[in-house]
């Protein structure tokens, strides 16, 4: 009996299903084959043989003749060559190998909506999910919107409250949107509001025999004096890296109506107001001027002014150019010399103080005196409109107009179809939801 030099791996002859050990071998191949063939492709190198010969393809041919090309070369293999070389696994690949096809042509980038295109259709959305939930809870949202037409934009009184509910709005917005070009996140512009307003007050019943025109300027600057100093606190605290300033701006808003609370229980309380505890009011030199026989006060071109203000100073001086630098990389500015934490100081505290800003006009214009539930949220509602405008100065003003409308929309449903102001806290969420859903992961 005469043995196989070669035996064959199976040891059953009678099967014809490749074995464990050639499908290994033939996966083998075919890998050295597609390496040779790519990096040929990507070196431009003339393709190598099996023993490391440079193939004759190198030098160019006359047309016609394939002999030493690689293609002489692929269809010069002997049939008996020894099964899974590269050169019958690159022959039968690039037998198989399908065409080439064209590359799709990627899609072209969807342009975005201009800033103010893009505020009017939330508003218009929002509107009419609003209507939705008003139909669910058996309400009629055309009588609804009719209904704010008529009382608010159908006549003027009810027109001009629109300006008076933007005027703090649009000062807590600024209060907002300044820090967070730093990268930094106030939420207290609540607390700064009442602590602006608690010393303007000081100032107003400390001096109630100065004229209006030295009177209302002490006043304004004791507003911003006391927003400042309780924003800088939280400022100092972050530019320390003690605490964060979104977890002690927010935990001031609850101390800030406490001691105006004192205040006008203890010291400051008025005698002719036994039930209702408030501060006494303000002579006429310490009220804010009005436009008309409306309640527009001084405050809303205190709010205007503060917005132009902030626009010009981040895009055209060299102040706005280094918070922005801040913004994006503060270790990178802090490297280059830029004065990161007075920055931040700085920052937090102009904006506190045009929140204070907010609350002397609203003591001065609009309450006459100062009384413990002095603000509804104007510091929460501040925060939106400046997280809902992206930062940008024509985006505040638009949405604390929107903002404005649906408080009064909030105050008409009471009065009309008996719905509580609630309403106002949903319909601002759902613009919040459509916001949300509209910016790209992982946008500031």
């Amino acid at each position: 009996m005469q043995l196989d030099p070669h035996p064959h791996p199976n040891p059953n002859p009678n099967r014809t299903s490749p074995t464990k050990w050639e499908r290994s071998r033939r996966a083998s191949a075919e890998g050295e084959g597609r390496a040779l063939r790519l990096a040929l492709a990507a070196h431009g190198a003339p393709e190598t043989a099996a023993h490391g010969t440079p193939k004759t393809a190198a030098h160019r041919t006359p047309e016609g003749n394939t002999h030493g090309t690689p293609q002489a070369a692929a269809q010069n293999t002997p049939k008996n060559a020894p099964h899974g070389t590269p050169e019958t696994a690159a022959r039968a690949n690039s037998n198989t190998r399908p065409p080439a096809s064209k590359p799709p042509s990627p899609a072209a980038p969807r342009r975005p909506l201009p800033p103010g295109v893009r505020h009017v259709l939330i508003g218009l959305a929002s509107l009419a999910i609003f209507a939705v939930l008003l139909l669910a809870a058996g309400k009629d949202p055309l009588r609804a919107y009719a209904d704010t037409l008529v009382y608010v934009f159908g006549n003027v009184y009810g027109f001009s409250e629109l300006f008076v509910g933007m005027t703090p709005l649009l000062l807590t917005a600024v209060a907002v949107a300044l820090p967070a070009r730093l990268g930094l996140i106030n939420v207290g512009g609540e607390g700064q509001l009442y602590m602006g307003a608690w010393l303007a007050t000081a100032g107003a019943l400390g001096f109630p025999t100065l004229p209006a025109w030295l009177l209302l300027p002490l006043m304004t600057v004791l507003g911003f004096a006391g927003g400042a100093i309780w924003a800088a606190l939280p400022g100092v605290l972050r530019a320390a890296r003690l605490v964060n300033e979104t977890i002690s701006t927010l935990l001031l808003n609850y101390i800030a109506p406490l001691i105006v609370s004192f205040f006008i229980f203890g010291p400051w309380r008025s005698s002719e107001s036994a039930s209702y505890p408030e501060s006494p009011a303000f002579v006429p030199a310490a009220r804010l001027p009005t436009l008309g026989g409306t309640r527009i006060n001084a405050g809303l071109l205190f709010g205007l002014a503060a917005l132009a203000l902030y626009s010009v100073l981040m895009r055209r001086t060299r102040w706005g150019l280094e918070m922005r630098a801040i913004g994006g990389n503060a270790e990178a500015s802090r490297r280059l010399g830029i004065p990161v934490a007075r920055h931040m100081i700085t920052a937090m505290a102009v904006a506190g103080g045009l929140a204070g800003m907010a609350g002397m006009a609203e003591v001065s214009a609009i309450q006459g005196r100062l009384v413990a539930g002095l603000s509804p949220g104007y510091g929460f509602m501040g925060f939106l409109v400046a997280w809902l405008a992206g930062g940008s100065a024509a985006g505040i003003l638009v949405m604390a107009f929107l903002f404005s409308v649906i408080s009064s929309v909030g105050d008409i449903l009471q009065i009309t179809q008996s719905v509580p102001y609630a309403v106002v806290n949903l319909l601002m969420a759902v613009i919040l939801f459509i916001v949300l859903g509209q910016r790209p992961a992982g946008r500031r």
